[in-house]
């Protein structure tokens, strides 16, 4: 009885370590990037325009390098 116990904990150790590591790819390539695209999707919907203007003096700046 105890070689069969010692058997089924040794099967039931690989089957965790498989199923932790398929949890976790599926979390971290799955589950994460969903949860990127959300907040930056929140974060660009709040902030209105990511567009900048430039200042006058910044947009003539190349004819006076040196």
């Amino acid at each position: 009885m105890k070689k069969l116990l010692k058997g089924y904990k040794k099967v039931i150790g690989v089957v965790g370590r498989a199923n932790t590591i398929l949890i976790l790819t599926i979390i971290y390539w799955a589950i994460l990037p969903i949860f990127y695209l959300l907040l930056n999707f929140k974060r660009e919907s709040m902030s209105g325009s990511t567009w900048r203007n430039k200042e006058k003096e910044f947009l003539n700046s190349h004819e006076q390098q040196f």
